[in-house]
């Protein structure tokens, strides 16, 4: 298992920074693939389960380069699972999310 941390960006476009005040640290987010993105094909976003079924809270996206990375990778067997590190920003100022990303890979079947 590997263990790797950044900065989510894209947090204060779309509302999202009403989902990103929300954010405890060490809860899980949720990866959607965003294949169809019109800025970016590797995409990923991020979301937050509020309700334990549906995701329903975009918070963030991993750096284009990450994403990039990350798709490449999960075609050779690695599988992530995101986790708030850190909510960050002052009172007044726009709120940043940092998070960990726990990579594992997979055993191949035979």
């Amino acid at each position: 298992m590997a263990e790797m941390k950044t900065k989510l960006v894209g947090v204060t476009f779309e509302g999202r920074q009403d989902n990103v005040i929300n954010l405890k640290e060490g809860q899980e987010l949720h990866a959607l693939f965003e294949d169809n993105n019109p800025f970016d094909p590797c995409a990923i976003l991020l979301h937050a389960n509020t309700d334990g079924i549906t995701l329903t809270e975009p918070v963030g996206y991993l750096k284009k380069e990450l994403a990039k990375d990350l798709r490449d990778q999960n075609t050779k067997g690695w599988s992530y699972k995101f986790f708030v590190e850190q909510v960050t920003g002052q009172e007044k100022q726009s709120k940043g999310v940092n998070i960990k990303i726990l990579a594992t890979l997979q055993p191949t079947q035979p």
